[in-house]
């Protein structure tokens, strides 16, 4: 069986110039979780986005030139990890 060469996807920063697809993924993911059940965000952060791009914190998988995944690295996320939070900014510092 034949896979696809990794050699084929890259992970490189993403720009301001790819700000119109990153927002219809994000578009699209929270219809997708509104279909879903799930909780949807009420709208999108686009000042935070613009600001990771700008910090080089964004990050997009491509194959081809097709984006295939977004991410953002966030040093600390107080909404997700709540009362742990602290305990994973020191984690993550001492990995580095």
């Amino acid at each position: 069986m034949q896979t696809d060469k990794t050699d084929e996807l890259k992970i490189i920063n993403t720009t301001k110039d790819d700000l119109v697809d990153i927002f219809w993924l994000f578009e699209q993911a929270m219809e997708l979780q509104g279909k879903k059940g799930y909780k949807v965000w009420d709208n999108i952060d686009k000042i935070g986005l613009e600001k990771d791009i700008e910090n080089r914190l964004q990050y997009k998988i491509l194959k081809g030139k097709d984006i295939l995944c977004i991410f953002s690295i966030q040093h600390n996320d107080p909404y997700i990890w709540r009362d742990r939070d602290k305990m994973m900014q020191f984690i993550c510092i001492e990995l580095l």
